[in-house]
């Protein structure tokens, strides 16, 4: 389902026309329920991989767009072998790192006021890997979808109802859009924390099993 195709179905279950409930209010209420899942839940439908650029004696570099937080950040050196860049609280940061002026190879990052600051400060320019969650931008045109809309739809028209029964539509079946958007946010999280063990051999959980031979 794409973003025009939703917002007639909210118009659709609700029974409002134009009037009632303006295309441009449903599409800011379709958004407003993206935009919430993706700063609440770790789904896969916001995971991104973004190419930061490390430079030689910078000692910062830009948040990728619509950054909401980190998972892991690496590189692969000269050797091919994956590095490890790890997270440190802006405290922490500052005690390890008080000098920016000293170079080396980046082991460590921290995010403060829209930077990702390098520790130590980059001495070879690098390309660095950054798998972040991310708040996925704007749907805008009537053809516009993502994640959420293509594989998560029925998601979103409940909690996009329930959102319009809360801003001044009057239906009294909110607490049936409040319970089935709650029931589908359970079933989303379990489905996507799966990926966890995903593709990985069952092991038998029998007493008394220890997984050897």
């Amino acid at each position: 389902m794409n973003f025009g195709e939703l917002k007639t179905a909210i118009g659709t279950w609700l029974a409002k026309d134009e009037t009632a409930l303006p295309e441009a209010i449903k599409g800011q209420i379709i958004n407003m329920a993206v935009q919430g899942y993706c700063r609440r839940l770790d789904l896969r439908y916001n995971e991104y991989t973004a190419d930061v650029s490390a430079l030689a004696t910078i000692g910062y570099a830009d948040l990728p767009t619509g950054y909401s937080r980190p998972y892991q950040m690496y590189y692969l050196d000269s050797d091919g072998d994956k590095q490890d860049v790890d997270y440190l609280t802006r405290e922490e940061f500052l005690i390890k790192y008080p000098n920016s002026t000293v170079t080396g190879d980046v082991k460590h990052y921290a995010v403060w006021a829209g930077k990702i600051w390098w520790g130590p400060t980059p001495s070879t320019s690098r390309t660095i890997k950054f798998d972040i969650y991310r708040v996925l931008a704007d749907l805008v045109a009537p053809g516009d979808s993502n994640d959420f809309t293509l594989y998560a739809w029925s998601l979103l028209l409940f909690k996009s109802c329930c959102l319009a029964s809360i801003f001044g539509i009057e239906d009294a079946r909110m607490a049936t859009w409040q319970s089935e958007y709650v029931r589908l946010e359970n079933e989303l999280c379990l489905e996507h924390s799966r990926a966890n063990s995903a593709g990985r051999r069952p092991v038998s959980r029998d007493y008394g099993y220890t997984g050897r031979a």
